[in-house]
């Protein structure tokens, strides 16, 4: 039998359902060829007859079961054809989406401003956009399918295939930075970005990169970071303390010279590290640190900068600063922090000290010098007139006496003055140069005479030259008064140090701060262990008539006679001293080149009667009336004049030469320089002899011929100084 067909195969299989009808086909062609057979065979009619009809029935069955199977087939096509259909139209539909969403990619790509390119994973290039063709110089139709090796010179092409290797045996994504060369031959900094990606069945696909231009960002990046260093060599070489605070107080930021004072011991950097998110309150005693944090809540509450000037403890000492505190705001106008700007005006606080103890002194200086004027006006006429009646009682000598002891009264009183203006820095000086350490050596002998055998006196002198130019008289005065001052501080068993040396400003700290020439100096240091000085006594040192010692052990003018004669001389002065260790005077005199200029010999003085006439201008009546008389008495022919209006109406109506003209340099109305100015148009033949208890612009005067005598003289000082006048002008040169 031949087995039924299933008509109710899938109607979608039409393969099988045609290779189904085939079989069957040839089953019945083998019947039929059986019946044949049959029918050739006389003995098989019955066999034959039951076999056609069950092969007739059969063929009825199978025709039946083959045209529904053929109907089956046809409503099975319609709808594969229906399916199909729908599958075209389905993959169309796709194909439009996939083709628009490709183009949407592909303009994605092109309006990227960088260069963007595509790899397989054997990195050949697949695709880029225009932005990488001009970068490589190549359209994308010749870039496509080749490797960096064929596109790029090999030391970038190396480069490039070392990345791509790199990324394609870890896949992910890579950053990195270099320099490349454009097409155009511009060398350019660049930042890559690649990625690799996947194709659908997860296998790797390749790199897509991107190439950022970062040379202006770099350059940008350059100049922000040459500004920080700028502004942070600033902060960090500023003299000031500075430092950054969050609103809690806590430290930010803070700068080289900050950090030394805090003593982290670390670079800047590591300082911050240190204290960072620390307060005043973790590195400063308590009382300190609050008065700093309430500072800082003013700053907050009024948002208002603040400025205080504080004492701050430091390793040398206290120290006074100024300390700006300012609220930082950030781009919203909102408080984030505190700066803080400390400037240490110690010195310019000791400065200022100096300046008001300078004015201090000048202004005791005017009045001490007024009265030195006037004293000395008056010293010249007891003086004077001591002498003359000296003279005249030569045969009384009891008598005599007693005018002496009135003379060496009066030559004290000159002493003091001389003092006083020594001070004033008003005094005649007779500067020359001098190798200081010899003037210490011609000394010495009557230095160490000068000091008690209990004291031990040490003297040291640099071994190179120490050349000043200073009046060596007054030099010595100022050593003198020195060792006196230390000798006297001195008890028994102490010592005293002398020396003298060559240095320089730089090495000498705020001793020589007020020095107005950066030269090299001669430094005068005298040193004893006596009981030292405190700040007050040292404020006043060098004040006139200021002194420790007992009643009628000092007169109080030997430091202020040092203090007036450094000052005039152009040299500065300082003192350190302190309770229980002893006391150090430094004297700085400018150094100065050159040698030691030889000495002249002078033939013997001898006292002349004079001939000549000498106009006197003094407006002090006795101090005149006593001048006039000590030269009337040598033989000279005198015009006495009050004031410089007397004296051109006498020069006026005088028609006789005057050899010589003495006047006082101040006098009321009309000085001295102002007459000697004024007489040449009626005298030009006149001499000038100026007088004077000042020594203000001698040098002048002196530099344009005119003589000078100083006050308080004696007559004998006067007859030589005329003398000595008019054989000037007659080239005779005599020894006084």
């Amino acid at each position: 039998m031949i087995d039924d067909i299933d008509i109710r195969c899938d109607l979608n299989d039409k393969a099988g359902l045609l290779a189904e009808i085939r079989r069957r086909d040839k089953i019945i062609h083998a019947l039929m060829n059986q019946v044949q057979r049959n029918l050739n065979n006389p003995n098989n009619d019955f066999s034959l007859l039951q076999t056609t009809f069950m092969l007739e029935e059969e063929v009825k069955q199978r025709t039946q079961e083959l045209e529904s199977a053929l109907d089956a087939l046809a409503g099975a096509k319609e709808a594969l054809e229906k399916t199909n259909s729908e599958l075209e139209e389905r993959v169309a539909e796709r194909t439009a989406e996939l083709s628009q969403q490709l183009h949407f990619v592909q303009q994605l790509i092109e309006a990227i401003p960088g260069p963007v390119f595509y790899k397989d994973a054997q990195a050949r290039y697949l695709g880029c956009n225009s932005a990488f063709e001009a970068f490589i110089g190549l359209p994308a139709c010749e870039l496509i399918g080749k490797t960096p090796n064929e596109v790029f010179p090999p030391e970038s092409a190396e480069g490039y295939l070392g990345a791509d290797r790199a990324l394609l045996d870890r896949p992910g994504s890579q950053i990195y930075e270099t320099r490349v060369r454009y097409a155009n031959g511009e060398m350019r900094d660049v930042m890559f970005h690649k990625a690799t990606f996947t194709r659908p069945d997860g296998t790797l696909g390749g790199i897509v990169g991107l190439i950022l231009d970062i040379t202006e960002l770099k350059t940008a990046e350059a100049s922000v970071r040459k500004s920080q260093q700028l502004l942070q060599d600033i902060v960090d070489n500023s003299t000031a303390l500075i430092c950054v605070k969050d609103m809690s107080g806590r430290f930010l930021l803070l700068n080289r010279r900050m950090e030394e004072l805090l003593r982290t011991g670390f670079s800047a950097s590591e300082a911050i590290r240190e204290i960072e998110g620390k307060t005043e309150h973790d590195l400063f005693p308590k009382d300190r640190a609050d008065a700093c944090r309430d500072r800082e809540q003013q700053v907050l509450a009024t948002g208002e900068v603040m400025e205080t000037e504080e004492s701050i403890p430091q390793a040398d000492g206290q120290h006074t600063y100024i300390v700006t505190r300012a609220p930082l705001r950030d781009e919203q106008g909102r408080l984030y922090a505190i700066g803080t700007i400390s400037t240490d005006i110690t010195e310019r606080k000791h400065l200022e000290e100096q300046l008001r103890e300078a004015q201090k002194m000048e202004a005791m200086g005017q009045l001490a010098g007024g009265i030195a004027h006037d004293f000395n006006n008056l010293m010249t006429i007891i003086v004077g007139y001591g002498e003359l009646l000296r003279d005249s009682l030569e045969d009384h000598p009891a008598k005599q006496e007693k005018v002496e002891q009135i003379l060496r009264a009066g030559e004290q009183a000159n002493s003091l003055t001389r003092q006083l203006l020594a001070f004033t820095r008003r005094q005649m000086l007779q500067p020359r140069l001098w190798d200081l350490r010899s003037v210490v050596a011609d000394m010495e002998q009557m230095l160490r005479r000068a000091v008690s055998e209990d004291i031990e006196l040490a003297i040291q002198n640099d071994p190179e030259p120490c050349l000043i130019h200073a009046d060596r008289g007054q030099i010595q005065q100022v050593i003198l008064n020195l060792l006196f001052n230390a000798r006297d501080a001195t008890g028994k068993g102490g010592s005293i140090s002398l020396s003298v040396r060559n240095v320089v400003p730089e090495n000498e700290g705020m001793r020589l701060s007020t020095a107005v020439q950066s030269c090299p100096y001669v430094c005068l240091k005298v040193s004893d262990t006596g009981h030292g000085m405190d700040a007050a006594t040292k404020a006043r040192i060098f004040e006139p008539f200021f002194t420790t010692k007992e009643v009628g052990k000092g007169t109080g003018m030997g430091l202020a006679t040092v203090y007036g004669i450094v000052r005039q001389s152009g040299g500065h002065i300082a003192v350190e001293s302190e309770i229980g260790r002893g006391a150090t005077f430094y004297v700085y005199f400018q150094r100065t080149e050159g040698s030691m200029p030889e000495e002249r010999r002078a033939v013997p003085f001898e006292m002349a009667p004079g001939s000549e006439t000498i106009m006197v201008v003094e407006d002090q009546d006795g101090l005149r009336t006593l001048i006039c008389e000590v030269l009337r008495r040598s033989g000279y022919t005198v015009l006495p004049a009050g004031n410089g209006y007397e004296a051109l109406l006498l020069a006026g109506k005088h028609s006789g030469r005057i050899g010589l003209m003495i006047t006082d340099l101040v006098m009321p109305v009309m000085g001295g320089r102002e007459v000697v100015e004024a007489i040449p148009a009626s005298h030009p033949e006149t001499q000038v002899l100026y007088m004077s208890g000042y020594a203000d612009n001698i040098s002048e005067l002196l530099g344009v011929g005119h003589a000078f005598i100083e006050k308080p003289f004696t007559p004998d000082a006067l007859l030589r100084k005329v003398r000595e006048v008019f054989d000037r002008k007659s080239g005779i040169r005599r020894s006084a």
